[in-house]
């Protein structure tokens, strides 16, 4: 009884958890940096970094990764208040194409089979840690999404789908869930693990039961 309780406690312990974080991403924010991804330039360089996220998350391949508005708007004209959501400007088409900057935006390097591309919408790709993509960059938009984790990756990096930031408002907020690994337990956890007094109290019912066994066989 005793092993059979450690073994499913010290499982427990070294289980793949999730872990569920809000994250509020500027509007200004472009999605990667284009001079660290010379094979996916956007914009006029006006964009601010990309929102980062590194921490509290396990990014081995294959890990599932789920995004989902929140709340926030954002305006791509700074005379107009913000008014789209992380679907972004839906009367304003992106997809591969040129924007007034003369460059593409983001989303000239997402997957085709996703368009529409709209304006403004919130994209974000897997990145390694010098920042450079991992896979393929992906819209998030409201969600939910789900995206798995490619090889390589050790940090998720969201931003928008515009060509010139600069007079960009607002901001979108999310919530991103994935994989948090709980640190496989010492040798001194597993020793209190196995001291813990539910393993005391089921030694005690372990041996009432075979007492009362024995008075019934008598």
């Amino acid at each position: 009884m005793r092993v059979r309780l450690a073994s499913m406690l010290i499982a427990l312990l070294i289980s793949t958890h999730s872990v569920a974080s809000v994250f509020t991403v500027d509007a200004t924010s472009g999605p990667w940096d284009p001079d660290l991804n010379p094979t996916a330039v956007y914009g006029d360089g006006s964009d601010s970094p990309a929102f980062s996220i590194t921490s509290g998350f396990d990014f081995t391949a294959g890990g599932l990764f789920t995004f989902e508005y929140i709340s926030g708007l954002t305006s791509t004209y700074d005379q107009v208040p913000p008014y789209a959501d992380a679907n972004g400007d839906i009367d304003y088409l992106a997809n591969d194409f040129l924007g007034n900057s003369g460059n593409y935006f983001p989303s000239a390097y997402v997957n085709p089979l996703t368009y529409p591309a709209y304006l403004n919408a919130l994209i974000g790709t897997f990145a390694d840690a010098s920042g450079a993509i991992v896979g393929t960059p992906f819209f998030v938009g409201n969600g939910p999404l789900s995206v798995a984790a490619p090889t390589g990756a050790t940090l998720i990096l969201l931003g928008f789908n515009d060509d010139i930031f600069q007079d960009n408002t607002g901001s979108i907020t999310l919530s991103v869930t994935g994989p948090s690994v709980v640190p496989e337990p010492t040798g001194a956890a597993i020793v209190a693990v196995m001291a813990a007094p539910s393993f005391g109290i089921a030694m005690r019912s372990r041996r009432l039961a075979i007492k009362r066994q024995r008075r019934q066989q008598s």
